[in-house]
């Protein structure tokens, strides 16, 4: 189903979650370890790459307790 705002887009995800509503999609994140620590409160910090123009990016996500 289209988006209301936009009729004509049936497959932009990334364009409309992240550059209109500010919602990052992470998959594949390593979380084991702050589980087996015990750690279920963290500070989750992202640094992705600068594109300009671009919607989704490699970075690195970092977890501080």
């Amino acid at each position: 189903m289209p988006y209301p705002d936009e009729p004509g887009c049936i497959f932009c995800v990334h364009p409309y979650l992240q550059t209109r509503h500010g919602i990052v999609n992470q998959e594949n994140l390593r979380l084991t370890q702050l589980v087996d620590d015990g750690t279920f409160v963290f500070a989750y910090i992202y640094s992705p790459v600068p594109i300009r123009g671009a919607t989704g990016s490699t970075g690195s996500p970092i977890a501080i307790k």
